[in-house]
């Protein structure tokens, strides 16, 4: 086997290896999950060769982006936990810093992959739904009390007053706003 063809090889190699690095994995919003998480991770691999010190940190970076990407809730490993694991080796100025920098990133992600997913057709139903746009409004102005109602599931009166009203019924009830799939 000669040089040039060994070389030629070679080549073919490292196009079929582009090619499998560059071809779209799942949907957009899981692609961008992914490769960024490979990004940080390649580029942990000469920090660690170059400062054995920071292994703490690229761990934390790099197990902290699932655990704070869209699929979070049903990683085996949550933030907080993490945190916690990498104070215990490092300075927690640093791994507040990490951590951090970590969540914003993956906050900023979460906010393109949310919107993208909102956007789709699929879900134009659920958006379109009146209960739906009626959480989304009061949410715009009452967010906190909003949030509450809505995880709670209790009953919103839909009359403002407690009285009885002129037939000597009390106010009606109807489920959250925020949970649709409930009638």
């Amino acid at each position: 086997m000669t040089l040039a063809e060994v070389t030629q090889g070679a080549a073919r190699a490292a196009r079929r290896a582009a090619q499998v690095l560059v071809q779209p994995r799942g949907g957009r919003a899981a692609d961008l999950v992914l490769r960024s998480t490979g990004v940080i991770a390649l580029l942990g691999i000469p920090l660690t060769i170059a400062f054995p010190r920071l292994v703490p940190l690229i761990w934390l970076a790099v197990v902290s982006l699932p655990a704070s990407g869209p699929l979070g809730p049903i990683m085996p490993a949550a933030l907080e936990p993490v945190v916690m694991e990498a104070a215990k080796y490092e300075k927690p100025i640093w791994v507040t810093l990490v951590a951090l920098s970590t969540y914003v990133y993956m906050e900023y992600l979460n906010w393109h992959i949310y919107r993208w997913v909102l956007d789709r057709d699929l879900l134009s139903r659920f958006r379109d739904h009146r209960r739906v746009r009626t959480a989304v409004r009061y949410f715009a102005r009452y967010p906190f009390a909003t949030t509450v109602v809505a995880s709670s599931g209790v009953e919103v009166p839909k009359a403002t007053s407690t009285a009885p009203s002129r037939n000597g019924s009390s106010p009606k009830c109807v489920p959250s706003p925020m949970a649709p799939w409930t009638t």
